[in-house]
């Protein structure tokens, strides 16, 4: 929620195909494998495996995209700097803020909607949409709409847009 308020955007893979997402998906496998199979007896003993690891992975171990060199010896701190403040909720004149509780939820039309326990504490962004839906935004972010009919039936998914794929025809 920090990151997103700090003006940085999410991007998002497809459900389903972690294959988009390969290296990423392969560095939690070796997370995984080296520090929490199994995992440690307490939190303090799994902290230390995860630092071991880090070093480890970033001082020691040459990456192959890297040309067989450690990321250490390449990483250079940024000269850019957070911005200082966070981006405050912007409301339209036909929309609504409301803050999400400690439990993750709001109130709209008496009712409690569960949103995110991530956003505990922050400001959600409900707008309206088409006949009695009201689009819920974190931001730029849709997380999901509310049928202002009937509020009982909490967040609603959002349905992600399918990707076409077109059929090429090769001439013989």
């Amino acid at each position: 929620m920090w990151l997103l308020r700090l003006g940085l955007r999410l991007e998002r893979i497809t459900p389903g195909r972690p294959q988009e997402n390969g290296r990423h998906e392969r560095f939690h496998r070796t997370l995984a494998d080296a520090v929490a199979s199994p995992a440690r007896a307490n939190a303090r003993a799994q902290q230390r495996a995860f630092d071991v690891f880090r070093r480890e992975y970033n001082e020691e171990r040459p990456h192959e995209a890297l040309g067989q060199i450690p990321p250490a010896e390449l990483y250079a701190a940024s000269s850019r700097r957070y911005p200082c403040g966070l981006i405050p909720p912007a409301g339209s004149s036909f929309g609504h803020i409301e803050r999400v509780d400690q439990h993750g939820a709001i109130r709209w039309h008496r009712k409690r909607i569960f949103i995110s326990t991530a956003l505990c504490g922050a400001y959600v962004q409900l707008e309206p949409d088409a006949g009695t839906r009201w689009a819920v935004l974190f931001g730029s972010i849709l997380l999901g709409h509310i049928d202002g009919a009937k509020p009982e039936a909490g967040l609603l998914a959002t349905p992600r847009r399918r990707k076409s794929h077109v059929l090429q025809l090769q001439r013989a």
